[in-house]
């Protein structure tokens, strides 16, 4: 059996023997997209990467189209980096107009990523991002797995099975929380430069 139907057979027996009810397959799969979402925001579990190569004068760059996601750090290419440090962009007018070889500030507007001063190199600065919604094309169904780590399984399907029966919820907070706390391992060396968190 698939990963997708083993969650989605655990849905049905546990909300049939618990709460009587008898849910088919496009609700359970409806109520997937929803808590996949909830995990990924809150969780932060589907990490992104991408490359931004610079080319020289040019000020934005587009990453990750069609994908809603939240930058974590910025890994500069060049051997002596000055700290790039996240501007909010409410406040990104007044960063503009520096001069210098490496961007020293950054900021993000949708799926853009905008640096200043502009970079006169070609270096490349790698981004470390986590997925914070499904696209139409990810949503689970019979032939599309779960985007969420496997190790959220218990958690996906008490959240599915919360969306029909407020009974569940609990159990599905508590798995939420389990799953949260070995998803990611900290690591005390400060190699990063932070992002917007």
């Amino acid at each position: 059996m698939s990963r997708t139907v083993n969650i989605l057979s655990s849905c049905k027996i546990k909300l049939k023997q618990i709460a009587g009810l008898d849910i088919q397959d496009p609700e359970l799969i409806f109520a997937s997209t929803l808590i996949q979402n909830q995990l990924m925001r809150e969780n932060q579990c589907v990490e992104l990467a991408a490359v931004i190569t610079f080319v020289s004068g040019i000020e934005n760059y587009s990453i990750l189209s069609d994908t809603i996601f939240a930058i974590r750090n910025l890994f500069p290419s060049w051997t002596t980096p000055d700290r790039i440090e996240f501007v909010e962009n409410k406040k990104w007018h007044g960063y503009k107009g520096y001069t210098g070889s490496f961007p020293r500030y950054w900021t993000q507007f949708n799926n853009e990523i905008y640096f200043s001063p502009i970079p006169s190199s070609t270096d490349h600065v790698d981004v470390w991002a986590y997925k914070l919604e499904l696209t139409t094309a990810e949503e689970m169904s019979v032939s599309v797995e779960p985007k969420v780590p496997k190790s959220y399984d218990l958690a996906l399907i008490y959240g599915i099975c919360s969306e029909f029966d407020p009974s569940f919820l609990q159990r599905y907070e508590y798995e939420k929380q389990k799953v949260a706390s070995v998803t990611h391992e900290v690591n005390d060396t400060d190699k990063t430069i932070e992002g917007n968190w």
